[in-house]
């Protein structure tokens, strides 16, 4: 068995490659998620036995007993029951189902899961997102009492945001601006604009960019007061939202050329 770690805020991620591993009976304090990315197995739980295909993600509520074999590769999300409260802003949460089938779910937890081990930039705000996804998928959450005008908020975050467009903001700081769970704040945003608070934040970033180039700021002065981790991040990402490069972009501009807008 081959197993890497990382811890960040809120969870533990554990990657494993897996072949025909037994493991023993055994317990969790906090919750767990297993993606199943590779290979099958075999898991004993609720005194059940269930077969795991790839593809396929599980949940485990803590204190329940689990065991089994498995081979392949797998991702195990363990969540923090005190987070995974605020989160939903339910203190009673349980998962009540086993399993559900959804790899494209698994494929994007297996992107970011490789961030988080290389660089863990950011990777806290992708697992929330993971994590949002996967209760709207189950459609488990049935204890929302006050309706909200999800618009008007959304419109409130978002002069929130371009606020706090050089900070770094979290879902949580949000979720406790505005008096929601962290699951509602990603719900109702990215049912308004598509995307999530962080990479609207990052789109506007870009678009603020663009701006500040055709004023003649050099590039790497740009990434510095925008916020982004260096100048090959905005490099990337102005060119996939444009089509050209910041220092092409910033020339062509100052010479009044024609460009992709």
């Amino acid at each position: 068995m081959s197993i890497q770690f990382v811890r960040l805020a809120s969870f533990e991620i554990a990657y494993l490659e897996l072949n025909e591993y037994q493991f023993m009976k055994h317990s969790h304090d906090e919750y767990v998620i297993t993606f199943n990315i590779s290979g099958m197995g075999k898991i004993w739980l609720d005194q059940q036995t269930h077969s795991v295909a790839p593809g396929e993600i599980c949940f485990y509520n803590p204190g329940q007993i689990q065991g089994g074999e498995a081979s392949g590769q797998k991702l195990a999300f363990h969540v923090d029951a005190e987070y995974l409260a605020r989160f939903l802003n339910n203190d009673d949460f349980q998962f009540h189902r086993f399993s559900i089938i959804r790899p494209d779910i698994v494929s994007g937890c297996a992107k970011i899961a490789c961030s988080a081990f290389s660089n863990q930039r950011n990777s806290q705000l992708g697992f929330e997102e993971i994590l949002s996804a996967l209760f709207n998928t189950q459609e488990l959450l049935h204890f929302e009492k006050n309706k909200v005008n999800a618009k008007r908020v959304v419109d409130e975050m978002k002069d929130f945001l371009s606020e706090n467009l050089f900070q770094s903001t979290s879902l949580d700081e949000i979720s406790k601006k505005f008096g929601l769970s962290i699951f509602q704040v990603l719900r109702f945003f990215q049912k308004e604009t598509g995307v999530s608070p962080s990479q609207w934040m990052m789109l506007l970033r870009v678009q603020r960019a663009k701006t500040l180039l055709k004023h003649g700021i050099r590039p790497s002065d740009v990434a510095y007061q925008l916020g982004f981790s260096d100048q090959s991040h905005l490099n990337r990402l102005f060119l996939r939202a444009f089509g050209i490069t910041p220092g092409r972009y910033k020339n062509l501009y100052r010479k009044r050329m024609s460009f992709p807008r």
